[in-house]
């Protein structure tokens, strides 16, 4: 007796996204990527803490974030007692532009007011066509 399986490209694992953030202030993010915790040291009181997000491409291609169908977005949205000092319900938002090669990392820095003290979580964001790719490897 002989069985055959066929296989389509019409049921296929969800795509891998091609950017992926790595690094939140020099601290590598746990996989999977957010929404993991991390715990970010000696950072209240504060008016202009520098808050850095580490993107990876994980494509062999260079996107260019300058073009709308290859565009990024990242949020930071802050809730705790810093909230309304950081764009409040919206959070603080970036667009990020010019190229990434295929393999590399940049740090996107955000100056972040953390000058009450308290309790404050941070959730990183990023949105656009430039996260799956389609536009980008053309598939």
């Amino acid at each position: 007796m002989w069985i055959f399986l066929f296989f389509s490209n019409i049921y296929s694992q969800t795509p891998t996204d091609i950017l992926k953030i790595s690094k939140l202030s020099g601290i590598t993010v746990p996989n999977p990527a957010p929404p993991s915790p991390i715990t970010l040291a000696a950072t209240c009181p504060n008016v202009t803490y520098e808050f850095g997000v580490e993107i990876t491409n994980q494509s062999t291609y260079t996107i260019n974030f300058d073009a709308g169908p290859q565009a990024l977005n990242i949020n930071v949205l802050l809730t705790g007692p810093n909230r309304v000092d950081n764009g409040g319900a919206a959070g603080l938002n970036l667009t990020v532009t010019g190229t990434l090669a295929g393999g590399a990392t940049r740090t996107v820095s955000f100056t972040i007011d953390l000058d009450t003290p308290g309790a404050n979580t941070l959730t990183v964001s990023l949105t656009g066509n430039a996260i799956t790719g389609t536009a980008i490897t053309g598939a």
